[in-house]
């Protein structure tokens, strides 16, 4: 655990001070979605249960974060909301090391399956991008290849924007992985009509327009996004982790004379652990014996080592340069002053900024307001097309629009940016107790410039 201990998945902790003495806070893990309009729509049916006071979902770190009245539900009953959803909770809490693991994993396995989209889709826009200007490209193999090239990219690589889609669908919902499906899928297998029956989508000799490559490119983009996202959150989370490690593994406990080497985590409030010298502290506690100069530059920046003797406190995670302490322990883990600060963060990195509820209440509209526009779009170009070919500029048309708007920054701008700000922020020894303070201090540099501009121009 990094000497940092994290709670299981469905443990409820005491709530701020900003609540009641009788609500509780839960965090709760989200796996499985795919797009602002995931998070919206989890935040909003969980906000809307009986005995919950605040819901926050965050789909940057894949995290809702309540308060509720234990005496009217519990974290077990709303975990069973979410999963109702059709979304994924974990049974059980996973370490940061884990975890970080696990989003490398991700972002390994998006790398790989956005290289071969790209390998796949190049030679594709290749052939299809040529309009006529070589011959050979225009002949019924060079078509048929465009039709085996993106096959592979639309149907297996984009295999999950169908998962999601039909998730979504038996939901009776619509998400961003609908756009992407229906876009692509309905992209591919007009021009694949097309390739078989020309006659039906233009005059008869003339080779239709095929739009494979179209279908291929989006959701190549699409995988460049979610690489580039992963990415962001991996990067993110290793902020964190580097926090939390600055907490030793183990200590060495004193049992009487026996002196015992533990996990951190097997230390107890009231315990006395010894350190020695070049070591870390693996507890916040007060010195009972021995003196020692501790670094405590991570915690308050202050360079130069501070004398520590008897009575004086120390903190987990500062490290002692010389000289030996034997330390009574009065915070130990997530309740330490490192413990803290590493919450903090994590608290920061999964907080919404006020414009980030703006985006999510459009999400919550966006993609079934999408598809009717798509609709309406292509059956206007069916009733007033072109008279040669009225059902594939319909086709082009409902496409396009899906096309168009699949790319999901809706939603997960703001939330990307605050997670990498939150966490580049911590590594460099500064912390922002959450999203709306990075607003407020972006507006507040906005109307300085403005000021500044004001005061040259007189």
């Amino acid at each position: 655990m990094n000497g940092i201990a994290t709670r299981p998945s469905l443990d409820a902790t005491p709530a701020s001070a900003s609540t009641t003495p009788d609500t509780m806070r839960f965090d709760m893990p989200v796996d499985g979605m795919s797009c602002g309009s995931c998070a919206a729509r989890i935040e909003k049916t969980l906000a809307a249960r009986a005995g919950v006071g605040t819901a926050a979902v965050n789909f940057a770190t894949a995290r809702a974060t309540l308060t509720f009245d234990p005496r009217r539900t519990n974290p077990s009953a709303l975990a069973d909301v979410v999963r109702g959803l059709g979304y994924r909770v974990p049974q059980q809490a996973v370490d940061r090391e884990q975890a970080r693991l696990a989003r490398n994993d991700d972002v390994r396995a998006l790398a790989r399956r956005l290289v071969v989209a790209a390998a796949l889709t190049s030679p594709l826009a290749i052939l299809a991008m040529s309009h006529g200007t070589i011959a050979a490209f225009e002949s019924t193999p060079m078509r048929w290849l465009q039709a085996l090239l993106a096959a592979p990219v639309v149907f297996v690589l984009g295999a999950a924007f169908h998962r999601g889609a039909w998730k979504a669908l038996r939901q009776r919902t619509a998400d961003m992985n609908m756009l992407i499906s229906v876009g692509t899928s309905t992209t591919y297998l007009s021009s694949l009509a097309a390739l078989l029956a020309p006659d039906a989508f233009t005059v008869p000799g003339a080779h239709p327009a095929l739009h494979f490559e179209a279908a291929a490119v989006i959701v190549t983009l699409v995988l460049l996004g979610r690489w580039l996202e992963a990415r962001a959150s991996a990067r993110a989370g290793a902020a964190v982790l580097a926090l939390a490690q600055l907490a030793p593994r183990t200590a060495h406990r004193l049992d009487g004379d026996v002196e015992l080497d533990v996990p951190v985590d097997a230390i107890t409030i009231g315990a006395l652990v010894r350190v020695r010298p070049g070591e870390s502290i693996p507890v916040d506690g007060i010195v009972v014996a021995g003196s020692a100069t501790v670094d405590e530059s991570m915690l308050t920046g202050e360079s130069s080592p501070i004398e520590k003797a008897q009575g004086d406190a120390v903190h987990c995670g500062t490290r002692a340069t010389n000289g030996t302490l034997v330390v009574r322990a009065t915070s130990i883990g997530a309740d330490s002053a490192l413990g803290r600060i590493v919450r903090l963060v994590e608290d920061a990195q999964g907080s919404k900024a006020p414009i980030a509820r703006v985006a999510d209440a459009v999400a919550r509209v966006f993609t079934p307001t999408v598809i009717g526009i798509a609709i309406v779009a292509g059956a206007l170009w069916a009733a007033i097309g072109p008279d040669s070919a009225p059902s594939s500029m319909a086709l082009l048309t409902f496409t396009s629009v899906l096309v168009v708007a699949c790319p999901c920054a809706l939603g997960l701008a703001t939330p990307t940016a605050i997670l990498v700000g939150t966490g580049r922020a911590a590594a460099s020894g500064i912390l922002f107790r959450g999203g709306d303070v990075l607003e407020a201090r972006r507006a507040h540099r906005h109307r300085r410039a403005g000021q500044d501009r004001h005061d040259h121009a007189r």
